[in-house]
């Protein structure tokens, strides 16, 4: 049995519909806590989004491994524990952590309690999978601020195609998730996003195709958006649009024998 915790989030609620379509017994954690069902699941796909304490995944852990010590649990983390989203270095499995938000800083503090109970339960099988931001072409995407913007038809200053940065595709990431459930992988720490990394330009050009938008994309200096975005107090938006944020996932190809379409 598959068990899905933070189901009813974007991701998650895609991630449920895509395994039920896949495999047979796929339940959401949430459905257990409501009608108090006793299961004894094989895989968990950890999904819901961290808090200050890891009290949540604590409990929901030690419960399941006290069902199945051979438990195998896929643990979705994120690229910002590498730190802010703007940095000239390529990203690889071998970077060190650099957080700078509680996003990122509750996100490591996870994946360390994961290891440590890897050294308790010798036969637990932890896989942690690190992403950049997911995109859709779909008009349901988490992008609300771009498609609100977009769908305006306004000018923006977004002509940014000097940049790169790491994003994956809905579908790609999906298409990940069921490809590690079937496999047995042995390695059980991923990075994951398009086989190239795209500039921001060409990332709105997709969305405004999306929005069927008329926007035209303009350049503005950078060193002027620099002192306007640091003036209101925005500089992590500007690093998160106009900087680099390259990851090199070459040997998480390898070692799960996947690559995306």
């Amino acid at each position: 049995m598959i068990v899905v915790v933070g189901s009813k989030g974007y991701l998650g609620s895609k991630v449920t519909k895509i395994l039920k379509k896949n495999f047979i017994n796929v339940i959401e954690y949430e459905k257990i806590i409501k009608f108090k069902k006793f299961i004894y699941p094989t895989y968990v796909i950890y999904l819901k989004k961290p808090k200050n304490n890891i009290k949540s995944l604590k409990i929901i852990l030690i419960k399941f491994l006290s069902q199945n010590p051979k438990l195998k649990f896929l643990y979705i983390s994120s690229l910002s524990v590498y730190g802010l989203s703007a940095t000239d270095r390529i990203i690889n499995l071998n970077s060190e952590f650099s957080p700078h938000s509680d996003y990122a800083f509750n996100k490591i503090k996870e994946e360390t309690y994961l290891r440590k109970i890897k050294t308790i339960y010798k036969k637990f099988q932890p896989i942690i999978v690190r992403c950049p931001i997911i995109y859709s072409n779909h008009h349901d995407n988490q992008h609300k601020i771009f498609n609100f913007l977009l769908k305006l038809n306004i000018p923006l200053p977004l002509d940014i195609s000097s940049n790169k940065r790491a994003y994956l595709l809905l579908e790609n990431f999906l298409s990940f998730v069921v490809h590690i459930v079937k496999s047995n992988v042995k390695h059980y720490e991923f990075l994951i996003c398009e086989k190239k990394n795209l500039s921001t330009s060409s990332m709105i050009k997709k969305f405004k195709t999306i929005n069927k938008s008329k926007t035209k994309l303009f350049y503005v200096n950078y060193k002027l958006l620099k002192f306007i975005f640091t003036t209101i107090n925005k500089k992590n938006l500007l690093n998160k649009i106009y900087g680099n944020f390259q990851m090199n996932p070459t040997v998480s190809f390898k070692r799960s024998n996947w690559t995306p379409k």
